[in-house]
C-alpha cells in the first residue's frame, strides 16, 4: 500500500506473526470544559496495567476467531470488565494558557506506536489544527526533557542513599 501499511489480507497472510486489533473511540461534541473551553471532539484511550497509554484492543488469534470477534472480546475485557487496564482517559484536545492540555498529555509514555497513531489520526480526521498540534508537540518535547532531568536527579539521589547504607 502507498501508506506503507499492510492490507488486511496481507497482514493475515503473514505467518509467524502475532495479530492485534486496536480501536480509537471518539465522538464529536459541543460541550465546553469549565464552561468556556470548547472541546469539539472526545477521544478515549486507556491507561494500561503497565502504566502506558494506548488504544483499547489486543491480541487476536485469526485461526480461532475473526479479527472483529477478537476485537469485541478485547473491548469487553478492557471496557466492561476492567481487566488488564487501570482505566480510560480522555485525550485533552485543547491547550490552556498555563500550558496544560494536549502538550502534557503527549509527554506521557505510550505503548508501541500509539502516540504516532494518535497524532496521525488527529491530523487525518481534522480534529486539531496542524499549527496547534505542532505547538503542543514542541511543548511536550520540553516537558520530556525536564522529566528526564528530574528522573536522573532522583536516580542519583537513590544511588547516593543506597551507597550510604
Amino acid at each position: 500500500m502507498a501508506s506503507g501499511q499492510l492490507s488486511r489480507a496481507g497482514a493475515l497472510a503473514c505467518s509467524g506473526c502475532r495479530h492485534a486489533c486496536h480501536v480509537m473511540l471518539y465522538c464529536d461534541t459541543k460541550i465546553q470544559l469549565f464552561g468556556r473551553i470548547p472541546i469539539r471532539h472526545i477521544i478515549l484511550m486507556q491507561m494500561r496495567f503497565d502504566g502506558l497509554l494506548g488504544f483499547p484492543g489486543g491480541y487476536v488469534n485469526p485461526s480461532e476467531e475473526t479479527l472483529e470477534a477478537g476485537l469485541s472480546r478485547e473491548l469487553l475485557e478492557e471496557l466492561d470488565h476492567g481487566q488488564e487496564v487501570l482505566g480510560m482517559v480522555r485525550v485533552p484536545l485543547y491547550n490552556t494558557k498555563n500550558g496544560g492540555g494536549l502538550a502534557p498529555f503527549l509527554s506521557h509514555s505510550f505503548i508501541g506506536k500509539a502516540r504516532s497513531q494518535l497524532v496521525d489520526s488527529l491530523l487525518c480526521l481534522d480534529m486539531i489544527a496542524p499549527e496547534e498540534l505542532h505547538k503542543a508537540l514542541a511543548h511536550s518535547l520540553k516537558i520530556h526533557t525536564h522529566t528526564a532531568e528530574d528522573l536522573q536527579a532522583a536516580l542519583t539521589r537513590t544511588e547516593a542513599k543506597r551507597n550510604w547504607f
